[in-house]
């Protein structure tokens, strides 16, 4: 699941093994109908390489337990900020939605 943005001035390559998605929510097409839902209210989340700083700083998880605990951290952290979007009726935290976008957009590429 490769994202490459569009007339990036640097090649840039991110990855969230799909075996990782797989194990923790199997089909990711809600995930993808989230994103695609969540990137209509906010354009500025388009960006893939924004998204992947904002979950993950720095390398994406490998597996599914490092990304299981990266996004409980962030959402631990989003509910402490009251950090919340409502996206298709659901609830999400901004991690949440941003996971759902970057996935959405990984599936376009």
């Amino acid at each position: 699941m490769g994202l490459a943005p569009a007339g990036a001035a640097h090649t840039y390559q991110a990855v969230i093994p799909p075996a990782a998605l797989a194990e923790i929510f199997g089909d990711t097409t809600a995930l993808r109908f989230l994103g695609l839902l969540y990137l209509q209210d906010q354009a500025k989340d388009a960006d893939p390489q924004r998204l992947h700083g904002a979950l993950f700083g720095g390398s994406a998880p490998q597996t599914a337990a490092q990304l299981a605990q990266s996004l409980a951290a962030r959402r631990a952290q989003d509910l402490a900020a009251e950090d919340v979007t409502i996206v298709g009726g659901w609830l999400l935290t901004r991690g949440e939605a941003q996971l759902c976008a970057l996935v959405a957009l990984a599936a376009a590429t």
